[in-house]
Formats: structure tokens, C-alpha cells, sequence
């Protein structure tokens, strides 16, 4: 429901919501593998802060940046589509090594960013005209 409101047409709940999206990686360590995603995702999307919602996407920005930051961990084992630490090696099957997520309905997937430099790519859209170019504020 945050995201939806992040970017809805005429929202001007972005502080809000973009603190709620923090509060909910920083309390439930079972939910960041999916927060890390889907604000990767927000920042990669070249259209996202374009439109009526640009002052709450604005906002949200701001915590998608934050969240893919504090948790880059994460983005590693994204990339690297490395499963836990804690598993036994032996006992794993291929797929079972992997990194997976849990989906906002219980389903787990695989990231869309395995394999790829997501490193590189955060650090591009970060350091992008339209990122470094909005209120100060944010």
C-alpha cells in the first residue's frame, strides 16, 4: 500500500510515506530482501519522477536511497544470487543456494537483479541529473 501511495497522482503524503517505508525495513529484518528490491527497482526507473507525484516520489526517493544503502548487503547477495550463509552447503541443491525473496503474499521469487552489476547501477541512478538536481531537502 506504501508504494501505491508513493506514487499516486496528487498524494502529498511523501514525508510520510517515505518514513513509513524506513520504519518497516529498519523493525522487520524479514521484509528488507523485498524493500531492498522494490526500491531498487523505484530507483532504476528512469520514469518515476516524472508527473503530479513528483513531490511524493520525491520523498520516497529519498527513502528508497536510504533503505538500498543501510542494506547493501542485500544487493550483494542479489547480485551474486547467493542464498544464506547458514545454510549447510552440502545439504543445498542448486536452487536451493539461490537468493530468494519473500513477496508481499508469502511467495517467494528471484530477484530481477541477479547477475547484474546492481552495485554500479544504484550508484549511476544516484548520481543521476534528475536525482541530484531535486529540493535539497530530499
Amino acid at each position: 500500500i506504501l508504494l501505491e501511495l508513493a506514487v499516486m497522482t496528487g498524494s502529498k503524503h511523501g514525508t510520510e510515506v517515505a518514513d513509513q517505508l524506513i520504519e518497516v525495513a529498519v523493525r522487520v529484518d524479514t521484509v528488507r530482501p523485498f524493500a531492498v528490491e522494490t526500491m531498487l527497482t523505484m530507483l532504476l526507473n528512469d520514469s518515476l519522477t516524472l508527473g503530479q507525484a513528483k513531490s511524493t516520489v520525491c520523498e520516497v526517493l529519498r527513502a528508497a536511497a536510504w533503505i538500498v544503502g543501510e542494506y547493501s548487503d542485500i544487493i550483494t547477495r542479489i547480485a551474486n544470487d547467493v542464498g544464506d550463509d547458514s545454510l549447510d552447503e552440502e545439504d543445498e541443491e542448486e536452487d536451493d543456494a539461490a537468493y530468494w525473496i519473500e513477496g508481499t503474499t508469502g511467495e517467494e521469487f528471484r530477484s530481477v537483479w541477479k547477475g547484474q552489476r546492481v552495485h554500479v547501477l544504484a550508484m549511476n541512478a544516484l548520481l543521476d541529473a534528475k536525482i541530484t538536481n531535486l529540493s535539497p531537502h530530499v
